[in-house]
């Protein structure tokens, strides 16, 4: 299973000022080579991702459209 994404990963995205949205949150039921969530965003607007477990070196980035 190298390179896939283990069971119990799982994906969040977040408004730029950080709240949760509906269908926000994908989580791998076993291994998968995808993770996604679909989103439609207008120009300018951002995204902040998260994903868990955490590791330890990782940080929250924003993501502009």
């Amino acid at each position: 299973m190298k390179g896939l994404i283990p069971a119990g990963f799982k994906l969040r995205l977040l408004t730029e000022n950080g709240e949760n949205f509906e269908n926000n949150e994908a989580v791998s039921t076993h291994a998968v080579e995808k993770l996604y969530v679909d989103v439609i965003l207008e120009p300018g607007e951002g995204l902040i991702w998260e994903i868990e477990p955490i590791p330890d070196d990782f940080s929250r980035e924003i993501l502009r459209f």
